[in-house]
């Protein structure tokens, strides 16, 4: 009887793991099992696509109306935290943004298990009104008039605390803190789901270091910029631990990500701020849509091919899933080629990217549709 239901059992197995659901690639419930699925799609030449405001906070609160061009509901999704709090722009748009953005989050877990990929471009202390959209505070403006040229190394003020006389406070070491307990709250009240867990979240902290255009980016022979990479180390390395103590509750990964400005391993890791640290490895590359500099297409396939190559083997030997975590085409003739290099990239036996986000406003409708739906490609499927 025993070797009977044997029998029968064994034979009913196929049966039943052909009629079971197919394995989501969102089947996450906290960081560690996000990033489980992440090192999963790495290991099998898989990427998931992202694109940042996906879902346009900045104009709507409802998720179905930003459904986006036609694609779908994404796995994951851009936003950015400067837009909803600090004191730099209006008072009622940072509200506005700050509820646009909360309604999102908890909408796209609730709805699709989404997760959001967060940037935070905080705004220079001292910034002031500049030529970039009128409200990217977070550029390094000791270039634009009105600029307190004796403020312009931040970073070794926050680091030290620096005694300053104004801001209406006492220490530069209390703005920032005041900055990162405004986005711990946030983290703490919104991004959580309908019974009060966290819902996780990629953090790409204090990117794109490797140009001067950010207030935290490195030192450069230009003289742009003023922050070398040990206080750059020890600035990112102070704002995790502070989120760790506002925020103990929060499923955050961590992610490094220098833009393309790089042409060695060291050159890459020069600002890196240690493994016990980071989660995720990234750099942003706007080349791959963009000739500028080069002699043909050809020449750019080898440049941005090389990089990516050159990337995933650092991200193998750290044992770290890697990302592109910005990344668009910049001339409207080279839009099919564009994905076309996308893809050779994403594909190619030496490269091993985990996640590819576009940025920007250059959107191409189809390409992007017909892009989404390669095998290689994780979109909410």
């Amino acid at each position: 009887m025993k070797k009977t239901v044997v029998i029968i059992l064994a034979l009913m197995l196929p049966l039943f793991l052909a009629a079971r659901p197919e394995k989501k690639w969102n089947n996450w419930t906290d960081s560690q099992s996000v990033l489980d699925n992440i090192e999963k799609a790495s290991k099998e030449g898989r990427t998931y696509f992202s694109m940042f405001k996906f879902y346009n906070y900045t104009k709507t609160d409802d998720i179905e109306k930003s459904k986006a061009r036609d694609l779908g509901h994404p796995f994951m999704y851009g936003i950015d935290f400067y837009q909803a709090t600090g004191d730099y722009l209006p008072k009622e748009m940072t509200e506005t943004q700050y509820h646009n953005i909360s309604v999102t989050v908890k909408d796209a877990w609730k709805n699709n298990k989404a997760i959001p990929l967060v940037s935070w471009h905080l705004h220079c202390p001292y910034a002031v009104y500049s030529d970039f959209n009128k409200i990217m505070g977070c550029r390094y403006q000791h270039l634009v008039d009105g600029y307190p040229q004796e403020h312009r190394y931040v970073i070794n003020e926050i680091l030290n605390n620096k005694q300053v006389d104004t801001l209406g406070i006492n220490r530069i070491g209390d703005w920032f803190d005041a900055q990162v307990r405004e986005i711990a709250d946030f983290i703490n009240n919104e991004f959580i789901d309908d019974n009060g867990n966290p819902i996780p979240f990629v953090f790409r902290l204090w990117h794109e270091q490797t140009d001067a255009w950010q207030w935290w980016g490195l030192a450069r022979d230009d003289k742009r910029s003023h922050v070398s990479a040990e206080d750059y180390k020890a600035f990112w390395r102070l704002t995790v631990e502070k989120f760790q103590k506002y925020c103990p509750k929060a499923e955050i990964l961590w992610c490094y990500c220098p833009n393309r400005h790089f042409k060695t391993e060291e050159q890459y890791l020069l600002s890196y701020p240690g493994d016990d640290i980071v989660d995720i490895l990234a750099y942003d590359d706007y080349q791959i849509g963009d000739t500028k500099n080069l002699k043909s297409v050809e020449e750019l396939r080898k440049v941005v091919l090389k990089r990516a190559r050159l990337v995933s083997g650092i991200a193998s030997r750290l044992n770290k899933p890697l990302m592109i975590a910005e990344s668009n085409c910049r001339k409207e003739e080279l839009k099919d080629i564009y994905f076309d290099i996308m893809q050779e990239i994403l594909t190619d036996k030496d490269v091993h990217i985990s996640i590819v986000q576009l940025w920007s406003k250059s959107y191409y409708k189809n390409q992007t549709i017909e892009f989404v739906q390669n095998k290689n490609i994780i979109f909410n499927k």
